[in-house]
């Protein structure tokens, strides 16, 4: 590929901004996309490697989604494209390439005018050509990926933006559906070529069947990383056990019409080579940014080829290569990765690649990183932190003791147990809690709840995460029959569940409804009910099992004054505790879909050969169920027994919120609440939560606590305990983080360099959550100018030197966080270059 100069075009990132639609994942739902008018063409320039991720594609990996958290989700080591299917990697990028927006296939031609523009021009570029054409009728629609090797025609993959493009009726017919692969190097007898536009564009020996290949075409270099990506998109995008599979292993067909098995690619080897041999240029960028606004997605190897490498987990082989993102290190670094523990005794560390995978011991936690030689990036994700080395390095992991906090457990008005567990964990709650007559136990709250109608905010029920010593209360629930007294009615809109509603499950056509469990048994049994009445119960039977929701929504639970309902299998319940006791609710056609979260297990439905309601897989073919709940006027109360009082005891309506501030700015914790007699006492802890001490000054008396941030209070916690005399309420603990101005530990260097050269300044800082700008001088340093480029906002800015004018230019470094502001000192750029004289009065 040809490398032109790379322009700095502030403009035009600001410009695309304005179009990025879809951050992250995004839903399979498709509707019509937008018109083709409204569409910009595309300006960018063809075979201009992008060394910069546009503005849309940093929209577009949110948090969960970035490029770091994708590389460790484990791939498949394999060639065996079939059996890469259905990693973790390949799974979240499937999901994270799903359209929003669809386009017709006949529609294609409009929008290619836009997408594929050649350079803004009226003129659609041509796929394998690698030139112009001004009119519809000089072009076909081509499948990349040939319709015959894929499971589509017209739709989906086969009306795909990302995927279809125009391309010359000659050569696209000469093309065929060969495989594509390295024709040339292989001196096939036979072997034809195809001329287009004054240059050869195909290789081809159609006879070909070594390696299993139908065929075999060679395109031009300048294509075939475009090829090697589009043909990675649709495997992922639209592959799975009954499709699009068939990459670069040939296997049968999958049963379907228009998918003959057939391989698309000859090898993973040369999938990979293409990539490197062809990067990403300017133009597929912006073609990705404009195919987002239509489709709602993106061709995430446009944006990250790297991530080639570990679907197939060959990143120990990954190149040096230029990408949009500058992550393509891989295995070829000639760079040691070295990783030591802080304390062998409290955990160990093990290097694989570029990932060093903490191994924390029992009570122990890995807390941080410190390079202790050379020079390296480190992002931590839990136990494994990715290094980026530029040097020979040496890591420092960090454990550190975990922190034990004591929750305490309330029911009925007295201790039901204390447990000490970890700070910070998620911990499972007790779930054998007896009950008060005609009262159902639901689950746990952070404050005692007096007989209210009002639903508490937060009920928990299967786990609770504790931040600080915590006091939790069983909280039950009691329906009290209104003017629907003992009528059922059945559900017709989810939005009629709330945690506390009492429902039942029937199967209406065999007039059932679902009992207890049959005696060593693992199912409900049938109870015949003659009382059905268009859409309600008039009388619910003796023996029907009555459930009180609990829950929330996607991971509901279902109790019952036998205990809770669970599920360990494929028709298998059981009230035991064991399994899974989390459902989903959703509703299909009149009938209701009661499924385990654990969807292996199968849906709740009804057996009418052998009557009983149990879990069965979609296979099964049982007879779907429907819910009836109680509803009709019924009011549903919640209490957790508290002692009478004579007063109401406070009730905390705002919490306060944890703070981040600069050194010496004002910090403020505030709480909200609501009582009479209100007082207010905060507390505040030094040694990470050990030990709390009362705020003595007069604020610390009230709901506001202003004060100065020093770096003495950095990691301080503290909450606030509101009384009255009926009693008091502790609010959340959360912390202060007071962040430090940067220090410039390393300014950026003069450089001597030639015409047309790159040229790289650093700078190093210490300090957290650091942010940098850049900044040029053409004055000798008088005055300063910002770079407004993306490079220009990162510890290293690099250019082209391609003007002799650059000689004698300045550049500095601005580095800020919440701490505020320091400025590097400024390095000078000489060039050396026949008949160029340094500025006058600047030092070589």
């Amino acid at each position: 590929m040809r490398n032109h100069a790379k322009s700095f075009l502030s403009a035009f990132l600001v410009f695309v901004l304005l179009f990025a639609r879809v951050p992250g994942i995004v839903q399979s739902a498709q509707a019509a996309a937008p018109s083709p008018s409204t569409l910009p063409k595309n300006t960018a320039t063809r075979h201009e490697i992008c060394t910069d991720l546009s503005a849309q594609a940093l929209a577009y990996y949110t948090s969960g989604n970035t490029y770091e958290d994708l590389i460790l989700l484990d791939g498949k080591k394999t060639t065996d494209s079939t059996k890469a299917i259905g990693s973790p990697l390949f799974n979240r990028l499937k999901s994270m390439m799903q359209l929003t927006d669809s386009v017709t296939y006949k529609s294609l031609p409009e929008y290619w005018v836009y997408t594929d523009s050649m350079e803004g021009s009226d003129q659609v570029w041509l796929f394998y050509d690698d030139f112009e054409a001004s009119s519809s009728s000089d072009y076909d629609r081509e499948h990349v990926w040939p319709k015959s090797h894929g499971n589509f025609v017209e739709s989906g993959a086969g009306s795909d933006l990302h995927h279809l493009r125009p391309t010359i009726k000659r050569t696209n017919s000469t093309r065929g559906n060969m495989t594509m692969g390295d024709v040339r190097s292989k001196n096939i007898s036979g072997t034809k070529t195809l001329q287009s536009g004054g240059q050869t564009v195909l290789w081809y020996a159609s006879s070909y069947t070594d390696n299993d290949c139908d065929g075999l075409v060679e395109v031009m270099d300048d294509v075939k990383g475009d090829v090697a990506r589009i043909y990675l998109y649709v495997y992922v995008t639209y592959g799975n056990s009954n499709t699009n599979k068939n990459l670069f292993t040939t296997v049968d067909a999958y049963g379907a019409d228009d998918n003959d098995g057939m391989k698309v690619m000859e090898s993973l080897d040369t999938l990979l080579r293409w990539m490197e041999i062809d990067p990403v240029d300017e133009w597929e960028m912006r073609r990705n940014d404009l195919c987002e606004r239509v489709q709602g997605n993106r061709n995430v190897f446009i944006d990250y080829p790297e991530l080639a490498w570990y679907l197939f987990e060959q990143e120990d082989e990954m190149p040096d290569m230029d990408t949009p993102s500058g992550n393509a290190h891989g295995g070829s670094s000639s760079y040691t990765i070295e990783a030591v523990s802080s304390d062998t005794s409290k955990g160990t560390v093990s290097v694989s690649g570029n990932v060093i995978t903490a191994s924390p011991k029992e009570g122990y936690w890995a807390s941080g990183y410190e390079v202790l030689e050379g020079e390296a990036d480190v992002v931590q994700n839990g136990n494994n932190f990715l290094v980026t080395a530029h040097s020979d390095c040496r890591i420092k992991i960090i454990f550190e003791e975990k922190t034990k906090v004591t929750l305490t457990y309330m029911a009925n008005g007295a201790l039901f147990g204390t447990e000490q567990v970890y700070q910070g964990e998620s911990h499972a709650l007790p779930k054998n809690v007896s009950a008060p007559e005609d009262w159902t136990f639901v689950g746990w709250v952070t404050g005692q709840v007096e007989r209210t109608s009002t639903r508490p905010g937060e009920i928990l029920t299967d786990s609770f995460t504790p931040q600080a010593n915590t006091t939790l209360y069983a909280l039950f629930t009691q329906t009290e029959a209104g003017g629907g007294a003992s009528v059922w009615t059945k559900l017709t809109s989810l939005d009629s569940l709330e945690v506390g509603t009492k429902l039942v499950f029937t199967c209406q056509q065999y007039s059932s409804v679902a009992g207890n469990l049959v005696s060593g048994k693992t199912w409900l049994e049938k109870i015949s009910c003659t009382s059905f009445s268009g859409n309600k119960i008039t009388t619910l039977p003796d023996g029907a099992m009555v459930f009180t929701l609990g829950g929330r929504s996607g991971a509901w639970t279902f109790t019952s004054s036998a205990g809770q309902l669970y599920c360990s299998a494929a028709k298998s319940l059981n009230f035991s505790g064991t399994g899974v006791g989390t459902w989903t609710i959703a509703l299909n056609s009149g009938n209701a879909v009661v499924g385990s979260t654990n969807t292996s297990f199968g849906n709740l439905e009804y057996n009418s050969t052998n009557p009983r309601f149990t879990t069965y897989l979609e296979s099964s073919n049982q007879k779907k169920i429907e819910i009836y709940y109680l509803a009709g006027g019924d009011t549903i109360y919640y209490a957790t027994e508290p002692a009478p009082q004579l007063l109401d005891p406070p009730v905390l309506t705002g919490q306060p919120e944890s703070l981040r501030v600069g050194e010496d700015a004002e910090a403020a914790f505030s709480v909200e609440a609501e009582g009479e007699e209100l007082a207010y006492q905060w507390y505040v802890s030094t040694d990470g939560g050990t030990s709390f001490a009362a705020v003595t000054e007069a604020s610390g008396q009230t709901a506001q606590y202003t004060f100065t941030a020093t770096m003495g209070l950095n990691g301080a916690r503290y909450y606030c305990e509101v009384s009255n005399p009926a009693g008091s309420v502790r609010s959340e603990t959360v912390s202060l983080t007071v962040v430090a101005k940067p220090v410039i530990t390393k300014h950026p260097q003069n450089v001597k360099t030639g015409l047309k050269k790159m040229v790289t300044f650093k700078a190093a800082a210490t300090g957290e959550d650091l942010k940098y700008q850049w900044y040029v001088s053409t004055d000798g340093g008088k005055t300063f100018a910002k770079i407004n480029s993306v490079a220009a906002r990162t510890s290293k800015y690099s250019l082209r030197v391609n003007s002799a004018s650059y000689n004698g230019y300045r550049f500095r470094c601005e580095v800020t966080n919440l701490g505020g502001t320091v400025v590097s000192q400024s390095a000078l750029l000489s060039i050396v270059a026949v008949g160029v004289t340094p500025a006058r009065g600047v030092a070589n």
